[in-house]
């Protein structure tokens, strides 16, 4: 895969977007499954096993940010009224692990309503002592702009800074502003700089099948390697993340 930028872990998160959760038997054939996952700009974000016939029917885990990842021990009951509305109840044992990775068994009731097309929901998780509650809003492109013209402006001037700044989590949670930046100077000579970066299309707000929602962004590049402009097509992903728009990854055409 080639990129737009001097990043090789730019590339790493088409996986992403084309790998929705599957199960198959023993013996090849695939099982019926659709995992979904919702999140809100708060963090919270509940993935569960919402086709009926799935074998983890109901199979669902709801992170929390501070307090860790609710894990459902059996799996919850699911109501399908119309395509666009599931409701879903659970009341029983479930494992809370922590950031650090421990585990602790507590009972906590789950109400949720889904909208799977609209990647719509919201649900309710208690516990004894606490209450989570979720409510996730399909992405639009709300906010995109002013990320897109700081991703312009920070191309062609170099700028890593600015680029990990509205980078997505699979990079700012493994690398520091400073060890993304040297990565880059580090690539640059090889892949080549950004001398011209000319936006040519906006495309509509997609979901993955994770429920993740993001734009791709056409645009033209022409870069510089060792004194040589070459000219491409470009696709850069951007990524809605807890609220707000993020750069994912690019492809060249």
């Amino acid at each position: 895969m080639n990129r737009l930028t001097p990043l090789i872990v730019l590339s790493l998160s088409i996986g992403i977007v084309t790998g929705a959760a599957s199960s198959s038997s023993a013996l090849g054939a695939p099982q019926p499954s659709r995992v979904l996952v919702f999140e809100d700009g708060s963090g919270l974000r509940l993935t569960i096993q919402a086709e009926p016939a799935a074998r983890d029917a109901g199979a669902f885990t709801l992170r929390v940010p501070g307090t860790g990842t609710f894990i459902a021990v059996t799996g919850a009951t699911l109501a399908v009224e119309s395509a666009q509305s599931t409701n879903v109840s659970y009341d029983g044992p479930v494992d809370l692990v922590s950031a650090q990775g421990t585990s602790t068994r507590v009972t906590a009731r789950l109400q949720a309503h889904l909208d799977a097309p609209h990647h719509m929901g919201e649900a309710t998780l208690t516990t004894a002592t606490d209450r989570f509650h979720l409510v996730a809003h399909p992405a639009s492109r709300a906010g995109l702009d002013p990320v897109l013209r700081s991703f312009e402006a920070a191309m062609p001037a170099g700028d890593w800074s600015a680029i990990y700044a509205i980078a997505s989590s699979d990079f700012t949670s493994s690398y520091t502003a400073e060890a993304f930046a040297a990565t880059a100077r580090a690539q640059a000579g090889t892949v080549g700089t950004v001398v011209l970066l000319r936006r040519v299309q906006t495309g509509d707000v997609q979901t993955s099948p994770l429920g993740f929602g993001y734009v791709v962004v056409s645009y033209e590049v022409r870069r510089s390697v060792g004194g040589v402009i070459s000219t491409s097509s470009d696709n850069v992903y951007f990524l809605f993340e807890n609220g707000a728009w993020r750069l994912w990854f690019t492809v060249t055409q």
